[in-house]
């Protein structure tokens, strides 16, 4: 492609102005030595409110015209370069709209790749985790970083052979630590395939039944305490022969003691 090459048409060494002489050294001094002696020091009592903000409308009046000014210069000695600077920025847009197409073709392009890498290592991926397929997705060890141009398969490969070796060890030593619920176990560790958090589970769960045996154990004892105390109660019942036959043959079924209670 031919290159676009900017020719400056002037000399940009005698384009630049000299430095703008204006009074500043005389208006400076006399604010120093006149200004602000005068008003730094000087009291406004109560009545004198009215005076001080016509001072103040004074000062502020001079300081909006002097900066004014500066304005007015600055839009005459900055106007050239302004021109120059929206010229360039329409060129800059103009050559952008073919970078943008480029950038379009070659992100597609890479887009395509990365697709195509990605199935190529799903699919290995599939074939290695065989039967926890179902519990271990591929995204739960995907790194993005595989799908890089500079990535390899092979090292893609042994990356994935690392990471399902990990799980397998992993579970083996869940299968060692004995859980009471070994299954669930192995399930909160395919939500997060993290081992210390999953032993840290097995800990805390254990710790959790001993406080429930515990409990179950006191509350056991509290009943059959309840069970072995005998009390004894005075009632009076009335009824027809054939309901006191039905009361007689519930308590003999369930061996409560009871006599009659002479007169």
């Amino acid at each position: 492609m031919e290159q676009l090459e900017v020719i400056i048409k002037d000399d940009v060494a005698k384009m630049i102005p000299a430095m703008i002489a204006w009074n500043n050294e005389e208006l400076l001094e006399r604010v120093q030595n006149e200004i602000l002696p005068r008003y730094m020091n000087l009291v406004y009592t109560d009545e004198d409110i009215t005076q001080a903000k016509e001072d103040r409308a004074a000062l502020n009046a001079w300081i909006k015209s002097l900066d004014e000014k500066r304005l007015e210069i600055k839009k005459i000695y900055s106007g050239p370069l302004d021109k120059f600077t929206e010229q360039v920025k329409e060129v800059i847009a103009a050559v952008k709209q073919a970078t943008d197409r480029i950038g379009e073709i070659i992100t597609t392009h890479d887009n395509k790749a990365k697709a195509e890498k990605k199935a190529e290592i799903v699919k290995y991926f599939n074939e290695v985790i065989g039967d926890l397929a179902d519990l271990v997705p591929y995204e739960k060890i995907e790194d993005t970083k595989w799908y890089n141009a500079t990535s390899k398969f092979k090292a893609t490969a042994k990356a994935i052979d690392e990471k399902v070796g990990k799980i397998r060890e992993d579970l083996t030593v869940i299968d060692s630590l004995g859980a009471a619920d070994t299954d669930g176990l192995k399930l909160f560790y395919f939500r997060t395939l993290n081992l210390a958090q999953t032993i840290e589970e097995n800990k805390r769960l254990k710790e959790d039944r001993a406080k429930v045996a515990e409990l179950n154990a006191a509350q056991r004892a509290e009943n059959s305490d309840s069970e072995e105390t005998e009390i004894t109660i005075r009632f009076e019942v009335k009824g027809s022969a054939e309901d006191f036959q039905k009361l007689a043959a519930f308590l003999n079924e369930n061996n409560i003691e009871y006599r009659k209670i002479e007169d």
